[in-house]
């Protein structure tokens, strides 16, 4: 949990390090809870860039979740993995976002109505995703999952080609991430922003 929270924070080497001792404490009790540190820790991985790890660590918390069936440890591995290769596997992609939506009573239901949601962008659905962007905010909202909410407007603002409402969600979202204190998030939305049209000049007054 700590783990967790220190890679919102941006502290993605202290997520990493306290995600090593508990995966290193679950392997020494025997315990499968070990795919709950690989799977955040392959999240932490996505981040950072190191795309190869992530894979590695979701396929083998995928594995593991398997073994037990263990659905809160699934949905999360099945939803990084599909959204990390949507771009070099669609269809495995859909298939890995599918699979991990079709349990919706689990804590991870966001996103992985965010990983159909953005395998769907990948693949040039955006109707698809913006439908999915707009299912993740609802049960986001009904959850008080506020990344979730953030990251659903930041999907569906992909999705538009009407820049004033793109802005309105970006802007909605980067007050979400400010509010939660949320760098990375903060700073993808602030991309994002800098790419619409004036973009890079707003950003600029506000600063």
């Amino acid at each position: 949990n700590r783990a967790q929270v220190l890679a919102g924070l941006g502290r993605l080497e202290e997520s990493v390090a306290d995600l090593d001792q508990s995966r290193e404490i679950f392997r020494g009790m025997g315990s499968m809870l070990e795919s709950y540190p690989l799977a955040q820790m392959a999240d932490v991985y996505a981040l950072r860039g190191d795309f190869a790890l992530a894979r590695a660590g979701y396929e083998e918390a995928i594995r593991l979740g398997d073994e037990t069936q263990d659905l809160q440890a699934l949905v999360p591995s099945l939803s990084g993995l599909a959204r990390l290769i949507a771009s070099d596997d669609p269809g495995r992609a859909r298939d890995l976002a599918d699979r991990a939506a079709q349990v919706a009573s689990v804590i991870g239901h966001v996103r992985a109505l965010l990983a159909q949601g953005f395998v769907a962008l990948s693949a040039g659905s955006t109707e698809l995703a913006r439908a999915k962007a707009v299912e993740a905010a609802d049960v986001a909202r009904s959850r008080q999952d506020l990344p979730g909410l953030a990251e659903a407007m930041e999907l569906e603002a992909a999705t538009l080609v009407d820049e004033t409402r793109a802005r309105s969600l970006l802007e909605q979202a980067r007050r979400v991430w400010e509010e939660i204190d949320a760098p990375i998030g903060l700073a993808r939305v602030d991309m994002a922003l800098a790419g619409l049209p004036g973009g890079g000049s707003d950003l600029a007054e506000a600063s």
